[in-house]
């Protein structure tokens, strides 16, 4: 029995250090319901926001790609 003890402990070591939880809410130490905030990507001492990156990086990706789009567009015109 007292193997098995030892070889659990080995396994587990950080559930020793666990508390049970209480089945209750503690109201002093629940927070009022926040807002929800869109995750934002830093570019050098800048901030932005995901929802304005997306759109504006699938612009500006169309609008660099399509002198590549237009070249293969008329080779393919070409070979028909």
């Amino acid at each position: 029995m007292e193997l098995q003890e030892t070889e659990r402990q080995r396994q587990e070591p950080l559930e020793a250090g666990l508390t049970h939880a209480d089945d209750r809410v503690r109201l002093s130490e629940w927070l009022p319901p926040q807002w929800g905030e869109m995750p934002r990507i830093r570019f050098w001492k800048r901030c932005y926001n995901v929802l304005w990156i997306i759109p504006l990086g699938t612009v500006g990706l169309i609008i660099s790609l399509n002198p590549k789009i237009n070249q293969a567009a008329r080779w393919l015109a070409t070979r028909s």
